[in-house]
């Protein structure tokens, strides 16, 4: 058969091809691992190595939308706020349904003083992940710092409509009854939470000043002293027990106790 040259360029043309496609479709495999080996990096604390990881995997495939995401968490847990604004923006282009990078940039927007902007991105988060608890818990924060306290206990009723094991949704529900008043839901909702994840320091700090406020001192400073076990540097906690110890007429455990809440957080004076 007469091997037309024609036919050779397409038999050339294809060959590159086959060399090519694999090659891309490589370089998009590894751009996943990277991810996936940062995320299994900072879960064990190593944030540096993931950031080293999402930048690799950026570089390796610069459309990959959930690398810039990662890397916006990144930067916002390093104080970082306009970085990490950017990597969601562009996360955002990329893949303009992402409901993650929406809440993280609305998490930034709140960080960075823009309460509208947060609402805003909290509430489009939630339009396209109508079962996104972590939108819901932090748009209701929002919500509760700008005093709409029915409007942060509707957002928190609704995560635990949807996970009704979140501790910390229990916690910061515990908060809300707290400051609405209603102290028997606030006691409930602080156990719930601890019955949830037994090791998290702020549910003992929240129902011991329920104790606090009722007079149960003994209990309240068991409370608050295995809070602090849990987070020593738990300023809140501190001023807690030291106003518990005073009642109970150990000054100087009192004051000691102050000193340290303040030393933590000099905003609680």
């Amino acid at each position: 058969m007469m091997n037309h040259p024609h036919l050779r360029a397409l038999q050339a043309a294809v060959l590159t091809l086959s060399l090519l496609l694999p090659a891309a479709l490589t370089a998009q495999q590894s751009a996943g691992e990277l991810v996936n080996d940062g995320i299994n990096k900072k879960r064990n604390g190593d944030i540096d190595g993931a950031l080293a990881d999402y930048n690799r995997a950026i570089e390796l495939d610069p459309k990959l939308a959930i690398a810039y995401n990662n890397r916006g968490n990144i930067m916002r847990a390093k104080g970082k706020l306009d970085d990490a604004m950017a990597d969601y923006n562009r996360a955002i282009e990329l893949d303009p349904k992402s409901s993650d990078a929406y809440t993280n940039r609305g998490s930034t927007k709140k960080d960075k003083g823009d309460v509208d902007g947060a609402l805003a991105d909290y509430g489009r988060a939630i339009e396209l992940d109508p079962r996104s608890v972590l939108a819901y818990n932090n748009r209701a924060l929002v919500r509760e710092a700008r005093g709409d306290l029915a409007g942060a206990l509707e957002d928190y009723n609704q995560a635990l409509a949807i996970d009704p094991k979140s501790a910390i949704v229990y916690n910061n529900r515990g908060n809300t009854k707290m400051d609405l008043g209603d102290l028997d839901g606030a006691f409930a909702d602080y156990n719930h939470a601890l019955e949830h994840s037994p090791n998290y320091a702020y549910p003992f700090n929240g129902r011991g000043q329920i104790k606090l406020t009722r007079g149960d001192l003994a209990s309240a400073i068991a409370d608050f002293d295995r809070s602090l076990q849990l987070d020593a540097n738990y300023a809140l906690a501190y001023k807690n027990r030291s106003m518990a110890k005073h009642l109970m007429g150990d000054l100087e455990g009192a004051s000691a106790d102050y000193e340290k809440a303040l030393a933590l957080d000099p905003s609680l004076k």
